[in-house]
């Protein structure tokens, strides 16, 4: 590889991850790779010479992308308070604000410009300027990004402007843009219905904030029904006509009721479909009671862990609906063939409940594995050598998502058979997977169709191919297509082949780690 076509291949690895300019040696790096680089990782201006003829275009750019990226980095200083930058960088991410010296910082026009972008920059202010009304009222009458209850923190303006507080013009305001601002409402206007009613109609869980009058108000919390339910008081939450209603805007809000026994039990009768659901949520005495449990059965709840029926014909519902159910059950039915086959039919995964003799019925164990291949790993030992049983689990298995976490079940086969060719390429065709390779017996690894396969479906097989295969370009080529990173265990001449290269770092930017650099 010579250095024009590093250049190449180094700008497509800069292109997809900026950091990998770092890989890149200082003379080759051109301005095309700056942009690039730039583009994608602000911060990578750090180590731009401040000497450099085009720093300036650079730095702009920078701060177009990510103002506060670029403002964190400490050697841009002598140029970051130049004006055009100083404006350019306010009106592109607010959030500067806290990196400009104080004198900035007390502008109240200069601040001004920042929150009516962002009011959550009110809190890089001096104190002085946020106790300004006008800087404060454009501050939280700023839009805000959607907001869940757990991201609030230091993101709404209203936390800064304690001057402001028990001040109904800014509090409504800052509620009307986000409810959960209720939170820094003063006590006098946490009771003033305009300003709750607003908050919860902005957001549900506003509610939780508001006082205990009007949790109990149902005018309000019927605003609320949405998320903010679990917030309402116990009065409302335990009154059958307004769980109800709840339920019909959100049939989870069934889970913060506080219904009696009875009032649950006529809830049952009337949404058994919801109650199936949150049968945790019910009395004790209703969880023994055969004949509700039964009922809630049919209407598809998980009954076994609460409850195991009397009757065979319920037991069979019951395993239709959770086959997991099953560890539930005493051993006379994990010792029947009939109920585990209802039971891996639907969850392939609980023929580990089932007893010994059971895991050795073939029948039993092709119904579990071809619902979930994992299930081959509670098969007997005898079946886990039948090549009918494993070749189904390897059929099931390319049908599969597999994440990187998912253990496949070609490990599970037996030794003689994970030496077979065909399980082999069955188990190699599971995409996304683990490494398969490891589990195949060592001759199959300098099997140039095996490791194809292995390599198109998962690219770090590389690293159990044979040598020779590891110098095979159409083999490394499928290998860095599928995983850029699995360049590093290409052969060296490989390594530095223009085009294995390029489509490494085409999948990958930081595959360029191991792409041979020219000397």
């Amino acid at each position: 590889m010579n250095e024009e076509e590093y250049k190449k291949v180094a700008e497509m690895a800069v292109s997809k991850d900026g950091y990998t300019l770092n890989l890149v040696r200082k003379e080759l790096r051109t301005v095309q790779m700056w942009e690039m680089a730039i583009q994608k990782e602000p911060a990578i201006i750090a180590l731009l010479p401040e000497t450099h003829p085009n720093f300036e275009a650079l730095l702009r750019l920078a701060i177009m992308t990510n103002a506060e990226s670029t403002c964190s980095v400490k050697k841009t200083s002598p140029h970051k308070w130049n004006p055009g930058f100083m404006c350019l960088m306010l009106a592109t991410c607010p959030n500067v604000l806290k990196y400009m010296p104080l004198y900035i910082r007390n502008d109240s026009n200069l601040v001004t410009l920042a929150v009516q972008e962002n009011g959550a920059a009110i809190k890089h202010a001096t104190k002085r300027v946020r106790n300004l009304k006008l800087v404060a009222h454009t501050a939280v009458e700023a839009p805000l990004p959607e907001l869940r209850l757990g991201d609030v923190e230091d993101q709404l303006p209203l936390q800064f402007l304690g001057e402001f507080w028990n001040d109904k013009d800014i509090v409504l305001a800052a509620v009307q843009q986000n409810g959960l601002s209720l939170k820094y409402a003063s006590d006098k206007l946490g009771e003033d219905l305009q300003v709750v009613m607003a908050a919860v109609q902005q957001h549900a869980e506003a509610l939780q904030y508001a006082s205990e009058k009007f949790k109990r108000d149902w005018g309000v919390v019927k605003e609320a029904l949405d998320r903010g339910f679990k917030y309402a008081s116990d009065e409302i939450r335990g009154t059958l006509e307004y769980v109800v209603w709840a339920v019909k805007i959100k049939p989870d809000n069934f889970a913060h009721h506080s219904l009696s026994k009875e009032d649950q039990r006529a809830f049952i009768q009337t949404h058994p479909g919801v109650a199936a659901k949150f049968l945790w949520k019910l009395h004790k005495s209703l969880l023994e009671d055969v004949n509700t449990m039964r009922f809630l059965l049919h209407h598809g709840a998980d009954i076994l862990p609460h409850l195991i029926p009397e009757k065979e014909q319920d037991i069979r519902t019951a395993l239709q609906i959770c086959g997991n159910g099953l560890r539930y059950l005493s051993e006379r039915y994990r010792a029947d063939p009939t109920f585990v086959s209802i039971a891996v039919c639907q969850n392939g995964l609980s023929l580990q409940f089932a007893t010994p003799p059971v895991q050795d019925n073939k029948f039993v164990v092709l119904q579990a594995v071809q619902t979930d291949a994992r299930a081959l790993e509670f098969a007997s030992p005898v079946l886990k050598d039948d090549m009918d049983v494993v070749i189904a689990a390897m059929e099931k298995a390319k049908k599969m998502s597999w994440p990187i976490w998912r253990r496949h079940p070609v490990r599970y086969a037996s030794e003689r058979l994970r030496g077979d060719k065909e399980v082999a390429l069955l188990a190699a065709k599971s995409t996304g997977c683990e490494s398969v390779a490891p589990f195949f017996a060592e001759t199959l690894l300098s099997k140039r169709s095996v490791m194809l396969a292995a390599v198109k479906g998962y690219g770090k097989n590389l690293q159990y191919a044979s040598e020779t295969l590891r110098d095979d370009k159409e083999l490394v080529l499928s290998a860095v297509c599928q995983d850029g990173m699995a360049l590093e265990f290409a052969s060296a001449r490989l390594q530095s082949d223009p085009s294995v290269a390029m489509a490494a770092v085409t999948q990958s930017g930081r595959a360029l780690r191991y792409v041979t650099c020219p000397p």
